[in-house]
């Protein structure tokens, strides 16, 4: 039997983020896709992710969100793996700062 999977949408999972936590977006592609369409495959993830961010800034007064991005290789060179961060933080704050665990 499958196990169940609890889905939550992206802007929800922004919303329910704490102060200096993070979320990402990850869409693996086989090491063969060629440059531009990795670049064209990330655009479309940083416009769903831009869109997300949007709303949980409107719904949340007084927080912000860092976006960032990035096309990375896996250890074992069979893929590539396009990535969006999302990270909340207090619209005074320094999302640079270091960050209590």
């Amino acid at each position: 039997m499958a196990k169940s999977r609890i889905q939550t949408s992206f802007p929800a999972l922004l919303k329910g983020l704490e102060e200096g936590e993070s979320a990402g977006r990850i869409i693996r592609q086989p090491i063969e896709i060629g440059a531009s369409d990795l670049n064209a495959t990330l655009a479309k993830l940083r416009n769903q992710v831009n869109n997300a961010v949007s709303k949980a800034r409107r719904e949340i007064p007084g927080s912000n969100f860092r976006v960032e991005s990035g096309i990375t290789l896996t250890d074992d060179n069979t893929a590539h793996l396009c990535v969006i961060s999302v990270t909340r933080f207090d619209a005074n704050g320094d999302p640079d700062e270091e960050v209590e665990i």
